[in-house]
């Protein structure tokens, strides 16, 4: 099996699964992660299954919920609050209460 790994790199900017990346590659799922995480790659810190860290935090700060989220991005739950954890944005309401504050009180100033 040969993994390019400027195919691999570019798939995964785009936001592809490492499901998808391993169908095309003709190898398995697993061989794409170990490859990754041998050679250091790792789904873009900004970006994951697509969506965009910063846009997901305005959603949340815009106080919509996670079945909202879910929605429009056509995922469960259980996939916004997984993204949530991964980028350790809170899920909880009050911390988010405290983060529309700050945004606040800076934006102000």
């Amino acid at each position: 099996m040969k993994i390019d790994p400027d195919l691999l790199r570019r798939r995964l900017e785009e936001g592809a699964s490492l499901v998808s990346i391993a169908e095309e590659m003709g190898c398995s799922r697993q061989a794409v992660h170990n490859y990754c995480r041998y050679h250091g790659l790792t789904d873009p810190p900004e970006r994951l299954k697509g969506v965009w860290r910063s846009w997901l935090r305005e959603q949340k700060i815009k106080g919509r919920s996670n079945a909202d989220i879910a929605a429009e991005l056509g995922v469960s739950k259980s996939d916004v609050a997984g993204l949530l954890r991964h980028y350790g944005l809170e899920s909880n309401r009050a911390r988010l209460d405290v983060e529309t504050s700050m945004c606040l009180l800076n934006c102000r100033l």
